[in-house]
Parts: structure tokens; C-alpha cells; sequence
């Protein structure tokens, strides 16, 4: 972001957009003026820790296309970061009123880290082999610049740093170093909260700093860490940090997910305060740090992330209308055949199972079966909607499956009415409200299935529209016109209904109700159960031929329930045959566990084969360990399955359930593991709250921090465009291979954006980039995601007591100023907040002009006082931030600011000497001066908006724009001298004549001269080095000085040269010819040229040129430049003195070393051999059985002739090398 651009001068505010700095009134910083600067915005200035200051810049943003707009219609407001300024270590100071930082000083070394986190649908034009290309910005960076200091920082001290032309808002910083005013990003802590009761309390310290790696934080092992009030600001626990796990730790069994196995890529440090258990609101705070974000330590902690993600499961569904006052995220009802305008009828029935089909999401090449199979409209509805899409999934069935049983391990847990849902209060808990949801939905489905004489009292789960189109862009769901279709009644989806349907029918009997609706929930499931054991197909019970569902699974649950129900006996046999294989050492598979955990979580009837009961025990808590054995391995003690790859949720989703069932069962089993159990649940709980590296509640609206914007269309097409509560995205993906990214959907998109380079340089959980146009990034799904989310959290919720509201929003209106004109000097915004969830959940307030943050206060009133707000139009709003996942915004107010009259004295130095510019014409508005010897020119009374132009002869000319000045004021410029015009001629030392392709480094810039030997620089007068490089030549260097233009002729010594031959027979080019000088043998090309290269210059060099029914050329030239040689080969007479037909004579090896081998189908009767120069040599020669071997060890390096003699009196040359 960057300010007005009518305006030089600003402030800023020590800040982030979402950071909390407790015990913090409202900071703010005069500036120096400047000329206006179009570049990133610092949005927040943080020690990291004290040897490291890390500053945070925000490019710009995204508009969004809307409601009704193509995807197409979005673009990027944004002015990026000069990453090159922004490193380089002159471009900073740091100053302190005392202490080492008294005098300024430059860090030792500036490093980054930066990426995209806002990104658009663009994709203007389209390759085959790239993909989208954009000529149009088509994302929005930030990026965190960590200036590497020579001395620690002392606590208790402000700093003002410098950072020139950096920012487009300011060029000077302050924050003050105190362990309650420097929030650093490095301390992690659950930004929620910590139940009382929790095992185990622990806060971590690490940060990943982009190209620097992993931060070192071991000088602050053994510091003293701190629990400090928010209220009283004092220290309420004292610890000591302590090192917990290395960079190089491994975290995960995936070799290739994140580099060296580790999601942090840092070593770890922890602070633990298990012993604390006070309520009340804190921060973490670490001797020479800083603090953490606040929390609270309060009982019924988890109530809020409960509350809001098992209400993204409301939020998703399907069928109703989503309406006050039951949520303020309203929707009408979407795919309801007997609601939705234009969609009666819409809805068909076919009969095509989707196990049959070859893909069970959707391909073209199952719409013939389906289509086939259709049998007409069926009106039903009341599915989940999957998650960016509208579809009903299969999957989806383990929803209510978790939900119940859930509640039935800790019913104490939840009550009815406390999720505000349409069902009411019922005396049913809400929990289980929403599980009965998708159970009615396929009650009303196989009951509409039977009506309408379609089916025999099965059900099918596949609810989509993929094979017939899909609504319009910048469509929500309830506008969605277009054919859908039910796939056709399977025992896949009958089992697992059934199981549901008996397993509803059990919590009713637990809560001692009678359905609402007066379902027998008892005979849905018997009768369920019925139709799907009749009605499988032989092949249903082969795994491999049905997408590899095992279709006992289904069964064994739905046999559980029944046996749970009704004591029978044959269902337990079901149940106990399918689990025949089940040892205590079994980790279950997914969709076994439902069966298996459902028969310990009651005892209607009691199960008498204890070694039977013991094994499944066993097998649970086998499962519950493969999730937990995780938490102790990995440094901020998370669960889940040590295999289970980075995506769907990895680094954003606590996959903790089968250790809450392990929790429950072992309190009456393996009484020994509970505590364990429970801690490493609250502890995953925190890492997936805040203790995660980007600080982050992984839950849309919960904490200061949370994923802005996902994959919800209906959300993206909302009045507001807001994000729905409860949404946990897929987050961080492992890099999926392939060679580039094509689009905006593309996992590898963002790779572009980031530095340092390199997807796998980065720490897998670092990997998030807003990016909400990829679905694996930021889509979800509510049976991956939103469920897991919501049984967890629920399940660590203590005992209701009534006192639990859910979260509002709060509200702010700018009191003060109104709309006015005229206004001069600070501008004193005042505001009135108020939060119905109280003041203490109000975590800032954040100022804007424009689009462009100003400002933020942290206290109450939370007024602002902006000391030099930009000179003329500013439009004012305010933003409240809750602690708790809300915020809103103020009305904008307009006002109209003018300058008053300052004295203002100009300095004018030469930028490159820094010496005083004398006799310079300075002009500010109407009125000129010239400048004395000390470059200054004096003005008594000018306006405070000004413009100001600097002349002089020799100089380039300055014509500064708009700049501002709040008070009497020095300004200092710099002009720029001419350039001198300089000429470099390159010659040959020896011909004297030009030298092309030569490369010219005049004061580092590179330059190749042309044809006429010469290249053209500009440069200022002074010293200047360079260097002249070609092939072939010595290499020249020197020094000159350049007072005024100047043409300099430089003279470079060869030492290489090649000789080009150019063979050709009257006038046609001989081609394939062997051309040999020294060792060097070359063939002619089809034009008849060859070369041999790299020959040192002033040589003599023997050469030998022949081809078969050619005469040998031999020759010699002396070599000082590249020379041409042309020849004019000649055919050898037919004759007895060279064989028509040599190609059966055979040499080999040639070049040689030791023996040479000549063999030929015709008889040899002697070999001689001769040198180059015609010599004949002596070569001891003897002939084996008709193959002739030549001794060539003593013989010289060189070229040899040999002339071989036949018995028919014919004779061959050939020439050989000796190497």
C-alpha cells in the first residue's frame, strides 16, 4: 500500500493489520518530507528478536469480481516493492537516544522473504506448451525484510529506523523494544486460548526467515519467559525456555513433502506453563524478544471454535434457506425442487450406481449410463454441499456417523439449543441436530425413491451436476438452473444409511425422545439393512472392482447399530465375522472404524466373548496410538498419522478423532494412557490455533488471524462477499510435480511469487498464499475438514454452564471530523466502538485513508490523532478487529485538507561528489533564488503543497512535483551532472585494423563492438576501469579518466588464429574431405569449408588435405590472423598408381599410439611410410596372415603418409595420425 500520491510527507504506525500489541496506546511517527513514491507499504515494524528487526510490506490488493461478473473481471491495485533497494544495507539506519544505536547504524547484512497472498482469475491469452499468460499484474505480494543487526537490541529503549526510499508511505519508523509493546512474529502461541485443565500449556519460539533459513535462537535458551496480564500488565508465571525439537527433525514419513522431512524449517524452542492455570487474558512475552499475541487461559476455551465450525456444516447446507435469525450470512434455498425458482424438475433420478461408474466424482465417459438410466424428476433435497462445489458425496456419510459419536463419548458436552439452528430447541442436543440433517435427507430420498416406483427401498449418495453443465460465473448456488441428477439406489450407501438410521435411533433412546418427525428410525435401519443384503451384486464385495470400497465396512456398521438396538444375535454375527481379522494390533481403516467404535460406545446389550471384545478394544487404541505416537515426535506436538501427506488438510486440519476415541475407551482399559490421550489432543488443538508457523487460527472468523478468502462461491457471491464462519481449508500442499503451472487453478501458480525461489526451499506449513483461486490450496470439504474441526474441538469443551455467547460483531463510526473542507494541521479522529461480546474482546482499531492503512490504535477510546495527513481530498474510514474472528467497518468520511505558509531552505549538493552546488537557480512557485557558495537558497514565506525546479548549467534539470511540508523545513537535493560521451575503437595490435565481437567493460557495463570495431559509453567525469575481451586475443585492461568526451583507441595482441579451407573441384564444393594440421584432422561441410581453430599466431603449421579419388594436397602457412586458404582439388587419373575401388582397405586405429592395423581384401605388398614434410621414415612393419602391423611407438606425434602397394602394382595413400 502507499499514500496518497498528492502527498510526500506521512506517518506510519509500528504495526501489523492483524497484530495485537498489548499495553499499547496509539504510536505514530513524524516523518521528513519527500517526494511522492509509488511502492510497497511498510504495514508493520517488529524486532524479530534483538539481534533482528523485521519489517513487513504489503504491495497492494485484489478487487474480486462479484456477484453477476465473470471470473475474468478482476485486476490488482499494487505498488510493488523494489526487491533490489530493499536488500541493499546503505538503504538503512537504526537510531536510539542512547546506547550503542546513539550514533545511526547500518545492519551487517539485509535478507527477504516474500510471496503472493492475493491473487486474480486472470488468464488473458493461452498457450499449449505454458499456459496463461498475462501481460496485467495478476497478483499482490508482501514481503518481510529482516535487517541483521552488529549489536543487540536493549530492552526497554525506542528505535527509529530509516529506510529511505523503500516504502511508498515513510521513510522513518519507531518502536519501542519492551516485552509488552513488540509483538514478534517468532512466539507462538494457541491465539484462542488454553483451557485450565489442559495437561499440557505450551508456547513455541521459531521463525523461518526466507533466504536466511531458519533463525537461530539459541542465545535465548535459558531465558526467562513470561505470562504477563492484559489488564494489569503483570507477570503472572515465570519460566524458563527451554530447546525442544531441531530444524532437521523429522515430522513426517513423506520424504518429498518439505524439505528434510521438517514443516517448520527451524529449530524449536518451547515455553512451558502446564502449571499455570489462572483465568484471564495474556500474552507470552521472552527476555530479549517480545510477546506473542494475546489469549486468554479460560474454562470452556474450545465453546468458540466448536460453535463456529460445526456452523460451517449449517452454513453448507443444502436445501434451506440460510436466514435470520438464524445466521447474517443468508442465502435462499438453493437445489430445492419444490422451493428454488426454476429448479422443479430439475433434480432426476437415474438408476446408474456410482460404483459402477469408471471415475466416482464425474467423467464424460459415464453420462451415456447415466443418462440411460434416468427415470424422471425426483423431489427430495437437504444434502451437504461438498465445499466450493454444490455436490453431495458418498463421503459425506461419515458426518452424522462422528457427530454421534461424538456426542455419545461426551454427551455432558453439549445441549440443545446452543448452536442456533433452525431444529430449535427440541431436547435434542444441538450436536445431534445436526447429524440427524444428512440422515433425514436420505430418509426423504429413499422414501421419494420408493413413491415414485423408481427403486425397492435402497438409496444412492451421489448428488451432482457435473455431466450437464454448471451455472453461469459469478453464480451462488440458489441461482443454479441446470440438470442434476441422484445416482441410482446401491448397498454402499443403503448399509451405511442404515447404520445411520439405527445409530439415531440408539441416541434417541440414550436421550429417552421420540424423533420430532415421529420417524422410526429402528425400521428405516432394518429395513435399509434388508434391501442392501438382497440387493448386492457378487462383485460389490470385491474391493478392486468397486473403487476399492469394502462393502463389510458398511455392513459391519450397520449390523452394529442393529445389534446395539435389538440384541439379536445374527447381527453380532455380522459384526463379529467382519471384524474375524481385527488383532489388538490393527489400525483400522477408515471406514471401519464407524462399526467398531459404534459397539463400544454403548451397552445395551452386552457383548459376552471377552477375547473377541478385547481385540477390538485393542484395535482402537492400536488405531489411537498411530495418531498420538506423532505428537512427541514432532516439535510442536500436533497428531495425526506420520504417513499421511501433506494435503487435504495436513497443516490445517487436528485429524485427532481416533485419538479422542482412544481417550474415551482407555479410562476403562488401558486407564494408563488417558492423560497422555487427552494432552496431545489439547495440544494438537493449539498447533492448528496459533502455534503453527504463520501464527494462524486455521478457521475462517475465529482468532486475529485466520485464512481470509477460500474456495466458497457462495460466500464470493454474497451481498458482502464475506467469508462464511467455519471453514478449514486444505491450507499447505506438497509441490505435485509437474513441470509448470497453466492457470490460476494451478497448485504451482504462486511458486512464481516467491523468494527465495524454489517451492522445496520452503517449509511445507509456511506454504499458504491466500491463493483462493486453487482448489487444493483453498478449497475444503466438509467431511475432510469441517467435521474434524468440529468433533475436536467440541470434544476438548468443558461442561456447558449457560454462559457461552456466540461471537457478534462489533461496529465503529468516526465521530469526529465530519465532512468539511479547509481543514489544516492534524486531524484528531475520534471514534465509538462498541462489541456486544464485551470491550475486552475488542483487539484494535485500524485507520485508513483510501485503501491505504494510516493507522491503528490499540486502547480504548481508540482515538487517533494523524499528524500530517496528505494535502487535499482524504476519505476517512476506521475498522474494528475482535479477538475473536469479527470485524467491521466505519462510513467513510470526505475531507478536504490545505497547507499554511513555512520558511523553507533549500540545499543543493552534486550527487556524485556530495560537494555544495553554487550559482544553482532554485524556483518554488512564483518565486526564484540562486544558490550562495554552501549550495543554499533561502525562501521567508512559501505555501506547504509546493512544487520546486533546480537549473544549472551542466546539470540535468529537477522538477520535483507535490511536495508537502508541515513546519519550517530544510530540504536537501542532489543534481544529477551531464554524462560525457566516450568512444572506444578496438584494434588489432599488429594489423592495425578493427577488432569486431570484441566485449568492452566500461565501469561494469558490458558492450560488444560491431563491424567498424567500435562501442559508445556515457559516464561522469572521474576514474574508470575497463576491460576488452574477444576470443582468440590477449586479455586488455587499463584505467582512464574522463574530464570531457573523449574517443580512446585500444589495442589488442592476438595470440590465437584458425585457418579456414575452402576446397572446391573447378567450381563445385568438395565436401567430406579430411583436412589435417598437427593433430587436428576436420571435414569439409557440403560447401566445401572447413576450420581448425585455436592455432597460436606466428607459427609455421603443415597441412594435408585428401579425399578418396583425390590427389593429396600438402602445404604450409605462416599464421599471424585468421586466414583463408582455397584449393583447387584434383581427381586422380585411373590408372594402375591408384585403385578404383580402395573401400575395402581397412586402417585401424587411427589416430595411433602403438601398433597400427592395415588390412585389405586385395593382397599389400609393402607399406611405406613417410612424414609430413615428405620424409621417408623408417616403421618396423610385419605382415600376419594377410593383416599388416605398423610400430608407431617411437615414432613422433604428427601426421604419417602411407603409400601401400598392391600386387597388381596399384597404389593407395592414406594418411594417419600418431597422438
Amino acid at each position: 500500500m502507499a499514500g496518497n500520491h498528492n502527498v510526500a510527507c506521512l506517518f506510519i504506525l509500528a504495526i501489523m493489520k492483524k497484530t495485537d500489541f498489548v499495553l499499547v496506546t496509539t504510536v505514530l511517527l513524524i516523518l521528513l518530507c519527500s517526494s511522492t513514491l509509488y511502492a510497497s507499504d511498510i504495514i508493520n515494524v517488529q524486532a524479530l528478536n534483538n539481534r533482528i528487526i523485521m519489517l513487513h510490506f504489503d504491495d497492494g490488493y485484489v478487487r474480486y469480481h462479484q456477484r453477476g461478473e465473470s471470473r475474468q473481471n478482476e485486476w490488482v491495485v499494487s505498488e510493488p516493492l523494489d526487491a533490489l533497494k530493499a536488500v541493499a544495507v546503505e538503504n538503512y539506519t537504526i537510531k536510539s537516544s542512547t546506547g550503542f544505536y546513539a550514533a545511526p547504524k547500518r545492519p551487517d547484512k539485509v535478507t527477504r522473504k516474500s510471496k503472493g497472498t492475493e491473487f486474480t482469475w486472470l488468464c488473458q491469452n493461452w498457450s499449449q506448451s505454458v499456459g496463461c499468460l498475462n501481460s496485467k499484474p495478476d497478483h499482490a505480494k508482501e514481503h518481510f525484510i529482516y535487517l541483521h543487526l552488529p549489536e543487540p537490541l536493549e530492552m526497554g529503549k525506542k528505535y527509529a529506523i530509516s529506510t529511505s526510499d523503500i516504502a511508498g508511505n515513510g521513510k522513518e519508523w519507531e518502536f519501542e523494544f519492551t516485552l509488552g509493546k513488540n509483538r514478534s512474529e517468532a512466539i507462538h502461541v494457541n491465539i484462542i486460548g488454553y483451557d485450565p485443565h489442559a495437561p499440557g500449556k505450551y508456547g513455541y519460539l521459531y521463525h523461518w526467515g526466507g533466504e536466511t533459513g531458519g533463525i537461530d535462537f539459541s542465545r535465548y535458551n535459558g531465558n526467562s519467559f513470561y505470562l504477563i496480564n492484559t489488564k494489569t500488565g503483570e507477570k503472572a508465571f515465570t519460566g524458563t525456555v527451554k530447546f525442544r525439537k531441531g530444524k532437521n527433525n523429522i515430522e513426517t514419513f513423506q520424504i518429498s513433502d518439505t524439505p528434510k522431512q521438517n514443516f517448520l524449517g527451524a529449530d524449536v524452542y518451547e515455553c512451558d506453563f502446564s502449571a499455570f492455570n489462572t483465568p484471564g487474558g495474556y500474552i507470552l512475552a521472552v527476555e530479549g524478544i517480545g510477546s506473542s499475541f494475546s489469549f486468554k487461559i479460560e474454562r470452556d476455551i474450545y465453546r468458540l471454535p466448536f460453535y463456529t465450525s460445526v456452523r460451517g456444516l449449517y452454513h453448507n447446507r443444502s436445501g434451506i434457506g440460510l436466514e435470520e435469525p438464524f445466521t447474517e450470512y443468508t442465502r435462499p434455498a438453493p437445489h430445492n425442487p419444490l422451493k428454488t425458482p426454476g429448479f422443479a424438475g430439475k433434480l432426476k433420478y437415474t438408476t446408474s450406481r456410482f460404483v459402477d461408474w469408471g471415475n466416482t466424482d464425474n467423467s464424460s465417459a459415464d453420462k451415456p449410463d447415466i443418462e440411460a438410466g434416468i427415470l424422471g424428476p425426483i423431489d427430495t433435497w437437504g444434502w451437504y454441499q461438498d465445499a466450493g462445489d454444490w455436490d453431495g458425496y458418498f463421503s459425506h456419510l461419515k458426518i452424522p456417523a462422528m457427530l454421534m459419536l461424538t456426542w455419545e463419548i461426551a454427551p455432558e458436552k453439549f445441549a440443545d439449543g446452543e448452536l442456533n439452528l433452525p431444529e430449535g430447541v427440541n431436547q435434542i442436543p444441538d450436536i445431534l441436530d445436526e447429524a440427524r440433517w444428512l440422515i433425514r435427507f436420505f430418509h426423504r430420498t429413499r422414501h421419494e425413491i420408493i413413491n415414485k416406483n423408481y427403486g425397492t427401498g435402497g438409496v444412492g449418495s451421489r448428488v451432482a451436476p457435473d455431466w450437464f453443465g454448471h451455472a453461469p460465473e459469478g453464480s451462488p448456488s440458489n441461482l443454479d438452473k441446470g440438470q442434476w441428477i441422484i445416482s441410482g439406489e446401491d448397498p454402499f450407501t443403503t448399509y451405511f444409511y442404515a447404520g445411520l438410521a439405527g445409530h439415531f435411533a440408539l441416541v434417541l433412546n440414550k436421550l429417552g425422545i421420540e424423533d420430532t418427525e415421529g420417524i422410526d428410525w429402528k425400521k428405516e435401519a432394518e429395513e435399509a439393512f434388508l434391501w442392501a443384503k438382497n440387493n448386492a451384486k457378487p462383485t460389490d464385495w470385491d474391493p478392486a472392482k468397486v473403487h476399492n470400497y469394502n462393502l463389510k465396512d458398511y455392513e459391519l456398521y450397520a449390523a452394529t447399530s442393529l445389534y446395539r438396538l435389538t440384541g439379536n444375535s445374527d447381527y453380532l454375527q455380522i459384526v463379529k465375522n467382519n471384524l474375524s481379522t481385527v488383532i489388538s494390533a490393527t489400525v483400522l481403516d477408515e471406514d471401519k472404524k464407524w462399526g467398531t467404535y459404534a459397539l463400544i460406545t454403548g451397552n445395551e446389550h452386552q457383548i459376552t466373548d471377552a477375547a473377541f471384545i478385547s481385540k477390538v478394544k485393542g484395535s482402537i487404541m492400536a488405531t489411537a496410538d498411530q495418531r498420538h505416537n506423532s505428537i512427541a515426535q514432532r516439535a510442536c506436538r500436533y497428531g495425526d498419522n506420520m504417513w499421511m501427506p501433506m494435503l487435504i488438510g495436513q497443516g490445517t486440519t487436528p485429524r485427532v478423532f481416533e485419538v479422542m476415541m482412544g481417550h474415551f475407551l482407555s479410562k476403562s482399559f488401558v486407564p494408563s494412557k488417558t492423560m497422555d490421550y487427552l494432552a496431545g489432543i489439547f495440544t494438537t488443538a493449539d498447533y492448528f490455533l496459533g502455534c503453527n508457523p504463520l501464527n494462524m487460527a486455521w478457521i475462517t472468523h475465529i482468532g486475529v488471524r485466520y485464512p481470509e478468502r477460500v474456495m466458497h462461491l457462495d460466500s464470493w457471491y454474497s451481498e458482502t462477499g464475506e467469508m462464511i464462519p467455519g471453514i478449514t481449508p486444505y491450507g499447505p500442499w506438497r509441490d505435485d510435480g509437474t513441470n509448470s503451472a497453466t492457470g490460476p487453478w494451478d497448485i504451482r501458480w504462486p511458486y512464481k511469487t516467491i523468494y527465495p525461489e524454489g517451492i522445496n526451499n520452503w517449509p511445507g506449513h509456511e506454504r499458504w498464499f491466500n491463493n483462493y483461486t486453487t482448489p487444493l490450496n483453498a478449497e475444503f470439504t466438509v467431511h475432510q475438514n469441517t467435521i474434524l474441526s468440529a468433533v475436536v474441538y467440541g470434544y476438548l469443551c468443558d461442561v456447558p454452564d449457560g454462559s457461552f455467547e456466540p461471537n457478534k460483531k462489533p461496529s465503529v463510526n468516526i465521530l469526529s471530523p465530519e465532512h468539511e473542507s479547509g481543514v489544516s494541521g492534524n486531524i484528531k479522529i475520534n471514534v465509538a466502538v462498541s462489541d456486544p461480546n464485551g470491550e475486552d474482546d475488542i483487539a484494535w482499531v485500524e485507520f485508513y485513508n483510501h485503501w491505504h492503512k494510516i493507522g491503528q490504535s490499540n486502547e480504548a477510546p481508540y482515538h487517533f490523532n494523524w499528524e500530517k495527513p496528505p494535502y487535499g481530498t482524504v476519505k476517512l474510514s476506521a475498522k474494528v478487529v475482535d479477538k475473536s474472528g469479527f470485524s467491521n467497518k466505519s462510513d467513510t468520511v470526505q475531507i478536504t485538507t490545505i497547507p499554511l505558509d513555512y520558511k523553507v531552505s533549500v540545499v543543493v549538493a552534486d550527487s556524485i561528489t556530495g560537494l555544495p552546488v553554487a550559482f544553482c537557480e532554485v524556483k518554488i512557485q512564483d518565486s526564484t533564488k540562486i544558490t550562495n557558495a554552501e549550495g543554499l537558497a533561502t525562501f521567508e514565506k512559501v505555501n506547504g503543497l509546493m512544487d520546486i525546479i533546480l537549473k544549472k548549467k551542466g546539470y540535468r534539470l529537477k522538477n520535483i512535483s507535490q511536495i508537502s511540508i508541515y513546519s519550517d523545513t530544510t530540504l536537501k537535493f542532489t543534481l544529477a551532472p551531464l554524462k560525457k560521451n566516450i568512444t572506444v575503437n578496438v584494434l588489432d595490435k599488429y594489423l592495425n585494423s578493427p577488432v569486431s565481437g570484441a566485449y568492452v567493460n566500461f565501469n561494469s557495463v558490458v558492450k560488444t563492438t560491431g563491424i567498424n570495431g567500435t562501442v559508445t559509453f556515457s559516464e561522469f567525469d572521474g576514474d574508470y576501469s575497463y576491460t576488452l575481451i574477444k576470443t582468440n586475443f590477449s586479455t586488455v585492461a587499463g584505467h582512464v579518466k574522463i574530464t570531457a568526451d573523449t574517443t580512446f583507441n585500444f589495442f589488442m595482441p592476438r595470440n590465437q588464429a584458425e585457418i579456414k579451407f575452402v576446397l572446391i573441384h573447378g567450381a563445385v564444393p568438395v565436401s567430406d574431405a579430411k583436412v589435417a594440421v598437427l593433430t587436428d584432422t576436420a571435414t569439409t561441410s557440403t560447401l566445401g569449408i572447413t576450420r581448425i581453430r585455436n592455432l597460436i599466431v606466428f607459427s609455421s603449421y603443415d597441412y594435408h588435405i585428401y579425399k578418396s579419388g583425390f590427389q593429396d594436397v600438402f602445404g604450409s602457412v605462416y599464421l599471424r590472423t585468421d586466414t583463408t586458404i582455397n584449393i583447387q582439388m584434383k581427381p586422380v587419373p585411373v590408372g594402375i598408381y591408384e585403385k578404383l575401388n580402395p573401400d575395402n582397405l581397412k586402417i585401424w586405429p587411427n589416430p595411433v599410439y602403438d601398433l597400427l592395423m592395415v588390412e585389405s581384401a586385395d593382397i599389400i605388398s609393402k607399406i611405406n611410410v613417410y612424414a609430413i614434410s615428405g620424409i621417408k621414415i623408417n616403421i618396423p612393419a610385419k605382415n600376419r596372415q594377410g593383416i599388416f602391423e605398423l610400430g608407431f611407438l617411437k615414432a613422433g606425434p604428427g601426421i604419417y603418409l602411407l603409400e601401400i602397394f598392391f600386387t597388381d602394382k596399384s597404389v593407395v595413400f592414406r594418411k594417419v595420425i600418431r597422438k
